[in-house]
Formats: C-alpha cells, sequence, structure tokens
C-alpha cells in the first residue's frame, strides 16, 4: 500500500470511518425502534424518540460548524494563482460554495428536526423518511466540504 492509502480504513480517513459507523448504527436504532413504537411499544417510543433527539443534534454541530466554515471562508492562505486558471472553491474567498455547504447543512437539521417532531407526535411512518433524509443530507455535506478542502 502506497503512502497515499497509509491511514485509511475503507479508503476513508479513520475520523470518517468512526463517524459513518456511528450514523449508521443511530439511524439502525432510529428506524428499528420507530417500527416498534408504531406496534404499541413506550419503550421503544422513548428510545425512537432520544435517537431521533441525537440525529438533531448532529445536525445542529454540522450546521455550527458550515456557518462557521461560511463565515471565515479562506484566509491570506488563499492561492488564486494555480494553473490553468482553475481555483479550487476553498481557494476562492467569492465561491458560492461557501453559503451552498451552509445552506445543505440547514437543510439537514431542518429535516432532522421533523424527524424528531414527528416521532415524538408518534407518527413514525413519517419519521423514518425524515431521518434517512436528514443522514444522506448530512453526508452529502460532510462529502461536499471534505472534496473542498
Amino acid at each position: 500500500m502506497g503512502a497515499a492509502g497509509q491511514g485509511r480504513i475503507l479508503g476513508m480517513r479513520p475520523f470518517d470511518f468512526v463517524v459513518a459507523i456511528l450514523t449508521v448504527g443511530l439511524l439502525a436504532v432510529f428506524v428499528i425502534a420507530s417500527r416498534q413504537a408504531a406496534g404499541g411499544s413506550s419503550r421503544a417510543q422513548a428510545v425512537a424518540v432520544m435517537a431521533g433527539g441525537l440525529l438533531a443534534l448532529a445536525a445542529a454541530i454540522g450546521t455550527f460548524f458550515a456557518f462557521v466554515i461560511a463565515g471565515i471562508k479562506c484566509d491570506d492562505t488563499c492561492d488564486q494563482s494555480l494553473e490553468g486558471g482553475h481555483v479550487p472553491w476553498s481557494e476562492d474567498p467569492g465561491a458560492w460554495h461557501w453559503w451552498g455547504q451552509f445552506a445543505l447543512a440547514l437543510t439537514a437539521l431542518v429535516v432532522a428536526v421533523v424527524a424528531w417532531r414527528q416521532t415524538a407526535r408518534e407518527r413514525h411512518r413519517r419519521a423514518i423518511p425524515c431521518a434517512l433524509a436528514a443522514a444522506a443530507l448530512l453526508a452529502g455535506w460532510a462529502a461536499f466540504v471534505r472534496a473542498g478542502t
């Protein structure tokens, strides 16, 4: 394995891998608990609400980081003189991507809160797709930001 592949798990950075595993686990708990709660289990309802709250918290943290990223943009370290005139968006302080990534994270937060509220109101058939969409939006946001760095 070359130097570029060292320290990676399934081609991912270790931190990204751990976050991915935790997210999939949280979603699995949420979906299983929501389905059991739809059958009338009060314990599963509590677990589903907690898992939905954790998903909303993760989306809120992601949105906070997206806001910080959009606010600081790049500083004097930006190199806008790359060959061929192509500049990655993370090196261009005027790129739309700075606020685009924030909009993506904010959308994930809104959808995660909707999933949590639907779970709290015992509307599990609506909550499960919302939770899956929120997780997909968060994953998209993380990939978008990682691609720009």
